[in-house]
């Protein structure tokens, strides 16, 4: 493959995760051949928590996965310098790739709703406002910034998905061809 390319082989699903806001492709080729053990590879282009949580998950299927990640670790993006709220529907994908625990220990958990809460530098947090106790209805939501959980996932695959999931952080694509296996 030339510069700004990225080549892989016949047999691969290839998986193009956009950004939020973009429109995102899903384009698969021939698998492998029939009685092969391998189940080919799959190419996500974005190491965000959408990308990295596909990675996670077709590892545990038994894919090899190259992450494609424009940005250095640690880049701070402005224009994603949010928090997120993993509640109990998010919680079904942490749960698929078993890092609810992992979460659970770097968030603010919020076990009722209509609140305000302040998370202060020391760690204080001070809940206000009117809360609706949901014990027995929902699970926790968990609030953590972007940075964090990006941290987080990317720490889950290097622990457990060294062997299968390859990120590539620093790298851009500008054209994806696939070559012949043979």
């Amino acid at each position: 493959a030339g510069a700004g390319a990225v080549a892989m082989r016949s047999g691969v699903a290839l998986l193009v995760m956009c950004s939020m806001g973009a429109a995102a492709g899903l384009a698969t080729v021939p698998g492998p051949a029939r009685g092969s053990s391998s189940r080919g590879g799959v190419l996500i282009l974005g190491g965000g928590p959408t990308g990295l949580g596909a990675a996670m998950m077709l590892s545990k299927r038994g894919y090899e996965v190259t992450v494609v990640e424009r940005n250095m670790p640690g880049t701070f993006e402005k224009a994603k310098s949010y928090l997120y709220r993993i509640n109990g529907v998010g919680q079904r994908l942490t749960d698929l790739i078993d890092v609810t625990p992992a979460l659970a220990a770097v968030s603010v958990a919020q076990s009722e709703y209509n609140t305000l809460t302040r998370v202060f530098p020391n760690g204080d947090i001070v809940e206000g406002g009117f809360g609706i106790p949901m014990e027995g209805r929902t699970r926790d939501a968990y609030w953590l910034p972007r940075a964090v959980m990006l941290r987080l996932l990317e720490g889950e695959v290097a622990r457990r998905h060294a062997g299968s999931v390859t990120l590539l952080h620093g790298a851009g694509v500008g054209d994806v061809k696939l070559e012949d296996g043979e």
